[in-house]
């Protein structure tokens, strides 16, 4: 009676499985098809990500303002990521025919001025050493990673945005359609000693 039992919620986990499986692989096959459509759902997703990353940032800058040093990048990068998100939101509400690309050159705009506050900031902890615990080097580290990613992004956003796209969808594709086989190979084994167990 257990092994029946247990057999047969195997048999609903690969059920389940092949289910999402599907749902992963439709979702691949629609990003290839309709990329635009996509690209804008990306876009708004993209901008509610930046909204609460900067309500986020600017929360914890508060609340730790009166207790420890905290340098006012945090600050500043939270706002810079609220005003972000709240653009990349409202303005393909407002201007229709604004698309996905308008998210890129917004996302290009804040690695730039991302860059800036970085540097600043790294610059200003080798010259006075406050604040303490800050890392310098991390800081410039992070100031060129978001410079080169602005550069590209600001030099070829169309190339990227489908680049990445396409390549979501195909990962996607190659998951859903990974899962598809071995979850449904599993399951028909599944059911098949289900079938012999009783």
């Amino acid at each position: 009676m257990y092994f029946y039992s247990t057999n047969t919620k195997l048999k609903h986990h690969w059920l389940f499985m092949i289910l999402w499986s599907v749902v992963i692989l439709m979702i691949g096959i629609y990003i290839l098809v309709d990329t635009h459509d996509f690209a804008q759902i990306l876009a708004w997703a993209f901008g509610v990500y930046q909204l609460i990353s900067g309500v986020i940032g600017i929360t914890i800058y508060i609340r730790l303002f009166n207790k420890q040093a905290v340098p006012k990048t945090m600050l500043w990068q939270g706002i810079l990521r609220t005003l972000v998100g709240i653009l990349a939101i409202f303005l393909p509400i407002l201007f229709v025919r604004l698309s996905w690309m308008m998210m890129l050159y917004l996302l290009a705009t804040q690695f730039l001025i991302s860059a800036v506050m970085d540097f600043s900031l790294a610059w200003r902890v080798q010259r006075t050493g406050f604040p303490l615990g800050v890392s310098s080097s991390q800081h410039y580290m992070n100031a060129v990673s978001s410079f080169i990613a602005a550069l590209i992004l600001f030099l070829a956003p169309r190339f990227i945005g489908l680049f990445l796209l396409n390549l979501i969808s195909i990962l996607l594709i190659l998951i859903g359609g990974g899962l598809l086989v071995t979850s449904t190979r599993l399951w028909w084994r599944e059911k098949k000693s289900l079938t012999i167990s009783k």
